[in-house]
């Protein structure tokens, strides 16, 4: 409950958490640990968090919903609260039906879900409080790479933060915070690089789609050198037979 509690807390405006303490605080039906947990849970860690945002990252994608880190993994944790009441409905709905591979279904869902849940939240309480991490990858070292924090580097993954925040307590000889790594490069997420590439590829696609239909529609309009099929008529083959339209054909329009 507190985990859950924490994000909530550092999602929320400042004001409305010193209410929501205060309201517990003079709440005499909760136990006295546990609201002194609940009060230095933000206190003593959330009220001190701090992370590296950037504005309009993802102002070129018009379906990306801008949002704090905090913001996302409660969503993510609603998500995984909505299908743990999918699966629990797919079991009572009131119409008799095999619904055991839709359960299974949901049930891998959720717990993907859920592993990645846990990986945010660990890898977004480094980020905030400024943890140490290790400054490169072992292999980056091996290979003569530049490091994740140098300017040819890029963002990491959750589980890379959480695997270097490890390392870095093993090695602590080279570390450095992710506010201060991801600062030497201004490399964008990878995530939104690929969605801003695969836009502009759907858009030449689209633009090729609408030529090669331009081309077909003035063929069609033309006589076919090969076959003499009429402007409006599609081409036939030898035995009389309606074909895909002959090469000439298009070349023609094409001219």
């Amino acid at each position: 409950m507190l985990l859950r509690l924490k994000w909530q807390m550092a999602a929320s405006d400042g004001d409305l958490v010193a209410a929501f303490l205060n309201e517990i605080q003079e709440d005499p039906t909760l136990e006295a640990d546990l609201v002194e947990d609940i009060t230095s849970t933000f206190t003593d860690n959330v009220q001190h968090w701090k992370f590296p945002e950037e504005h309009k990252l993802s102002s070129p994608l018009t379906d990306a919903l801008e949002c704090t880190f905090p913001e996302l993994v409660n969503s993510v944790y609603r998500a995984a609260v909505g299908l743990r009441r999918v699966r629990a409905m797919l079991i009572g709905v009131n119409v008799r039906l095999n619904l055991r591979g839709a359960h299974r279904s949901m049930g891998e869902a959720l717990n993907l879900v859920i592993g990645e849940l846990e990986l945010l939240s660990l890898a977004g309480e480094h980020v905030a409080t400024d943890a140490p991490l290790r400054s490169s990858f072992p292999e980056e070292e091996d290979d003569g790479r530049g490091p994740w924090s140098s300017p040819a580097g890029e963002p990491l993954s959750p589980k890379q933060i959480v695997w270097l925040a490890d390392l870095c307590r093993k090695h602590p000889d080279s570390s450095i915070g992710y506010a201060d790594g991801i600062s030497a490069h201004s490399t964008p997420p990878q995530l939104v690089t690929e969605r801003i590439k695969a836009r502009k590829d759907r858009l030449i696609r689209t633009q090729q789609y609408r030529e090669i239909e331009e081309q077909m529609r003035k063929a069609m309009a033309q006589s076919c050198p090969r076959c003499n099929s009429a402007p409006g008529e599609f081409c036939r083959s030898r035995a009389g037979k309606e074909t895909t339209m002959h090469k000439g054909r298009y070349t023609m329009a094409a001219g």
